[in-house]
């Protein structure tokens, strides 16, 4: 399914830099940021599911169905309200005043319920089944491997002034491994068996 592609794609982009953060902050904006850089963290993994958001919201415009697009506009501000009140405030005995972190963790977790919500709603007006295990499966699987990865990398050189090689390599690598796992193992990916045969072709022109 396109929304699970869209999905792996931004998980490897941003999982392969979220353990980076850090030092993109103190390369990008020198070391009084650097204690930022959970925030930053955050951030990252934002754009994963903004894609599929996008992808959900036209679909709705485009079947005419602007009432469960309000539904799902008004579910996310319902959501983003109580999260931002147990997050970032600091209302006695329940806000948890976690501030910048707590903002970007209330995007996250708005951003995914809603996304979710919305496939929800889609997939009993299209008639097809979701694997909604999958975001899980494929998180977990990429970040564990970006952060062997990038302790791989740090143990072979030392990259000070090269975080955009070992950013790119790291990228890279997940990338090859990933493909690796979706040509043996390609229902951890929701992949078919027609997409599976398609990309061994693929990758077959590539073997020297």
């Amino acid at each position: 399914m396109a929304l699970d592609k869209l999905f792996l794609i931004g998980l490897i982009i941003s999982g392969s830099i979220i353990f980076q953060s850090e030092s993109i902050l103190i390369v990008l904006f020198g070391s009084d940021y650097s204690a930022a850089y959970l925030t930053f963290a955050l951030m990252l993994l934002y754009p994963i599911d903004q894609a599929r958001g996008q992808v959900t919201g036209m679909m709705f415009l485009a079947m005419e169905r602007t009432k469960t697009a309000l539904l799902v506009s008004s579910f996310s501000s319902v959501i983003g309200v109580f999260f931002t009140i147990v997050l970032v405030s600091r209302v006695p005995n329940f806000g948890m005043g976690l501030g910048s972190s707590g903002v970007a963790l209330k995007m996250l977790i708005v951003q995914f319920f809603t996304v979710n919500f919305s496939i929800y709603l889609l997939s009993r007006s299209l008639k097809f089944s979701y694997d909604y295990l999958y975001q899980f499966r494929a998180i977990a699987v990429v970040m564990f491997l970006s952060y062997i990865i990038d302790n791989f990398l740090a143990t072979i050189w030392t990259w000070e002034g090269y975080l955009l090689v070992e950013i790119i390599l790291n990228v890279g690598l997940t990338f090859l491994i990933i493909t690796g796992f979706i040509l043996f193992r390609p229902k951890w990916f929701s992949f078919e068996e027609q997409e599976i045969s398609a990309l061994r072709h693929y990758v077959r022109k590539f073997r020297f």
